[in-house]
C-alpha cells in the first residue's frame, strides 16, 4: 500500500494541474495514504481536505476536469457527470467500464499516462446514462412488491459457520 500511495502522490507531483485531495476511507492501508499525502501540504496546486459532505463532494465533481483514484466515486458518480475517471489499481475491478474511466495500475508512469488521457479526453454530448436506469425504478419497485412472484420466493439469506480448525 505505501508503494501504491507513493505512486499515487509522485504522479501528482510531477503533474502541473490543480488538485483537491481528500483523505481516503479509513480501510486497512489508510495510514500509508496518508503519510503520503504529507507530502503534498503546503504546495500551492493541492488542497487537502479530510472529508466533505456529499453535497459538496458532488458540486467539486461536476466541475472538475477529471477525477484520480481508486475511489467508486470515479466509476458511478463521475460517470454520471461525464467527467473522465483515473482509476488507480484493482479496487474497483468489475465495476462500470465507461468509456470516460482509463484504468491505470499502481506505477506512477502508467498513472500518468491516464491522467493525460483524462486530460485530453473530449466529452461524447451523446453520453447517455442508461446505467443508471430510466428513472422509474420507483415503478419497478412497487410493482414487484404488489405482485406475487417475490412472494413466492422460498429463499432466505443464509449464513455457513466456517470452521477454523486445522485438520
Amino acid at each position: 500500500m505505501e508503494d501504491y500511495a507513493h505512486s499515487f502522490v509522485e504522479a501528482l507531483l510531477k503533474d502541473d494541474k490543480n488538485y483537491v485531495v481528500i483523505f481516503p476511507n479509513n480501510d486497512l492501508g489508510s495510514q500509508q495514504v496518508l503519510d503520503e499525502i504529507k507530502r503534498l501540504e503546503n504546495l500551492d496546486k493541492i488542497k487537502i481536505y479530510p472529508s466533505l459532505r456529499f453535497e459538496y463532494f458532488l458540486v467539486l465533481l461536476k466541475n472538475s476536469k477529471y477525477i484520480v483514484g481508486n475511489s467508486s466515486a470515479g466509476i458511478r458518480e463521475a460517470s454520471y457527470y461525464g467527467i473522465p475517471s483515473v482509476d488507480i489499481g484493482s479496487r474497483q475491478s468489475n465495476r462500470g467500464q465507461g468509456e470516460s474511466i482509463f484504468h491505470a495500475n499502481n506505477e506512477s508512469k502508467f498513472i500518468a499516462d491516464a491522467i493525460k488521457l483524462a486530460k485530453d479526453y473530449k466529452k461524447n454530448n451523446s453520453y447517455q446514462r442508461s446505467d443508471f436506469g430510466q428513472g422509474n425504478s420507483d415503478e419497478i419497485f412497487l410493482k414487484l412488491l404488489n405482485g406475487d412472484e417475490i412472494w413466492a420466493l422460498k429463499y432466505q439469506k443464509q449464513f455457513q459457520d466456517i470452521n477454523y480448525e486445522q485438520n
